[in-house]
C-alpha cells in the first residue's frame, strides 16, 4: 500500500488535484494569474510563463508574468509578446494546443524571438465547455517539448479555464442577484455600501522578486591595485581560516624583492669590509655610520618587498563557502585598492533580499511580516520579518527603481541554499479600503499633474 503512494503516477495525479484547488480557490482574476503563471512550475518546467486575456476591442493583454508582482505594458517585452500573441489568435491552430514556430512570424518578430524568449514556446488556449477560448497560457523554455509534457499541459490548461470560468460565473451571478431588486433601493444600498465599504480597515501587502543572500558574509577585497593572476578556489566551494583565495601577477614585485636582496648583501659585504679596515684606516672608520644607515634602509625595504609579496596572496578570514561568478571573470582583470573581489559566507546564516518597486512600495516597518515563495518550491512559504529597509530607490539590473528590503527568517524552518530566487510577500499596516484602492492611482495623477503632498 505505501508503495503506491510513491508511484510516480500517483505523485503527478496529487499535484494535479493540488494545483486545481488552488486555482479554484482564488477570489481573483490577479490571484488566478498568480497561481497559472508560477505555480504551474512545479508540474512543468519552464522559464517564463505568461497568462493573456482579450481586452474589449479583442486584442490580446498581458494579465500575468512569472516571477513579476504586475506586468508593465509599456516594457519592449509585453509589446513584442502582444503582437506574437495577435499572430497567433489570427490562425486556425489559435484554440487548440501547439508549439509556436519562430519561423511562422513576421520578420521583426521572429528578429526578436531570441531576445525576448527561450527556443520551445507552448501555446495553450484555455477553453469553456463550448471550446470558446477565455484565455490563453505563454509557456516558454529552451528544450523541446515533448507528447507528455503536451498531454500535461492540457490537463492543467483544463483546470485552469474550469476555474477561471467558474470565477467569472460566480462574479455574473452576483450581478444577476441584484437586478432583482427596485432600481431606486438597489442603487442607494449599493451606494451606502459602497461608501461604508470604504471605511473598512484592511491590510496592505504587495509583491516583490526576492532571493536568498548571505548574512553578514565577510568580503574578500584586493589589498593594491593590480591584476589578478589566479583565483585559487571554486565558486561555492568550503574554504578554511588562511586558505589562499586568489593572487595577483606578482613578477614585478618579486623582482623588486630580488633587488632589494641583492643590494643589501652587497651594501652588508662593503659594511663588513669597512668595520675591518677602520682598525688601520681612518677613513674606513669615518665611512661606518654612512653604511649602517645604508644597511638599515635597505633592510627596510627588503622587509617592505616581502610584505608586498605576501600581499599578493589573498587569504580567507573565516570558514564558509566562497561566492564569487566565475574564475574566468575575475583572473586577468585588473582591480583597485578595496574592489570587492568575493565573499565567504556561513550557510547556516542567510536573509531575505527583496527588491521593492518604487511605484509599490507601501508603508513598511521593521518587524513587518513577510512570506517568500521559492520558485524551486512554489507549494510552500518561508517566514521572516523586515529587519531593514533602504532610505532610497535604487536602480536595479531588470530596469526598475526599487528599495532594497532585507528580512531575517524564522529559525524554525530549514535554511535554504545561498542564491535561490523567488517572489516574496510583504503585509504592511492596516489602512482604509478608500486608501488601499486608489493609492497607486491617486499617486499616478499626482506625478502626472505635477502636484505636491
Amino acid at each position: 500500500m505505501a508503495a503506491s503512494h510513491n508511484h510516480p503516477s500517483t505523485q503527478l495525479l496529487t499535484a494535479l488535484v493540488a494545483l486545481g484547488e488552488e486555482a479554484r480557490a482564488a477570489k481573483t482574476t490577479s490571484e488566478f494569474g498568480f497561481v497559472a503563471v508560477n505555480r504551474t512550475f512545479s508540474l512543468l518546467p519552464y522559464a517564463t510563463a505568461v497568462l493573456l486575456g482579450m481586452s474589449q476591442q479583442g486584442k490580446p493583454v498581458v494579465k500575468a508574468v512569472s516571477g513579476l508582482p504586475v506586468p508593465e505594458s509599456t516594457v519592449s517585452f509585453t509589446r513584442w509578446l502582444t503582437k506574437v500573441a495577435a499572430v497567433e489568435l489570427g490562425k486556425e491552430t489559435a484554440n487548440r494546443l501547439h508549439s509556436v514556430a519562430k519561423e511562422t512570424l513576421p520578420v521583426e518578430l521572429a528578429a526578436a524571438w531570441d531576445e525576448f524568449s527561450p527556443k520551445s514556446v507552448l501555446w495553450c488556449p484555455l477553453l469553456d465547455k463550448r471550446k470558446m477560448p477565455i484565455g490563453y497560457l505563454w509557456l516558454a523554455r529552451e528544450p523541446a517539448w515533448s507528447e507528455a509534457d503536451t498531454a500535461l499541459a492540457e490537463r492543467i490548461t483544463g483546470l485552469y479555464a474550469h476555474a477561471l470560468k467558474a470565477l467569472e460565473t460566480e462574479s455574473k451571478g452576483r450581478i444577476s442577484f441584484f437586478s432583482n431588486f427596485p432600481r431606486p433601493v438597489l442603487t442607494s444600498s449599493l451606494a451606502a455600501l459602497a461608501i461604508g465599504t470604504l471605511f473598512i480597515p484592511v491590510r496592505q501587502s504587495v509583491l516583490a522578486p526576492a532571493a536568498i543572500s548571505a548574512r553578514d558574509a565577510v568580503i574578500a577585497t584586493a589589498p593594491m591595485a593590480g591584476v589578478i593572476g589566479k583565483v585559487l578556489v571554486e565558486p561555492n566551494s568550503s574554504v578554511r581560516p588562511s586558505q589562499p583565495l586568489f593572487e595577483f601577477e606578482a613578477t614585478t614585485l618579486r623582482n623588486r624583492l630580488e633587488m632589494a636582496e641583492n643590494a643589501r648583501k652587497v651594501t652588508e659585504a662593503d659594511f663588513l669590509k669597512t668595520q675591518q679596515l677602520a682598525f688601520v684606516d681612518p677613513e674606513s672608520k669615518a665611512r661606518i655610520t654612512l653604511l649602517r644607515s645604508q644597511l638599515e634602509a635597505q633592510t627596510a625595504e627588503v622587509a617592505y618587498a616581502q610584505q608586498l609579496v605576501e600581499r599578493s596572496i589573498v587569504r580567507a578570514k573565516q570558514v564558509g563557502i566562497v561566492i564569487f561568478s566565475s574564475k574566468e571573470e575575475w583572473e586577468g582583470k585588473p582591480v583597485n585598492v578595496g574592489e570587492r573581489v568575493m565573499r565567504i559566507a556561513d550557510p547556516s546564516q542567510v536573509l531575505m533580499e527583496i527588491a521593492l518597486p518604487m511605484d509599490d512600495a507601501i508603508d513598511l516597518g521593521v518587524g513587518a511580516q513577510v512570506q517568500l515563495y521559492l520558485n524551486t518550491t512554489p507549494f510552500s512559504s518561508i517566514r521572516g520579518t523586515v529587519s531593514e529597509i533602504s532610505f532610497d530607490a535604487t536602480p536595479m539590473p531588470e530596469g526598475f527603481m526599487a528599495y532594497r528590503v532585507k528580512a531575517h527568517l524564522q529559525e524554525t524552518q530549514k535554511t535554504p541554499r545561498i542564491g535561490l530566487k523567488g517572489t516574496a510577500k510583504l503585509y504592511g499596516q492596516k489602512v482604509p479600503l478608500y486608501q488601499y484602492i486608489f493609492r497607486r492611482p491617486l499617486a499616478a495623477i499626482r506625478q502626472k499633474l505635477g502636484l505636491l503632498t
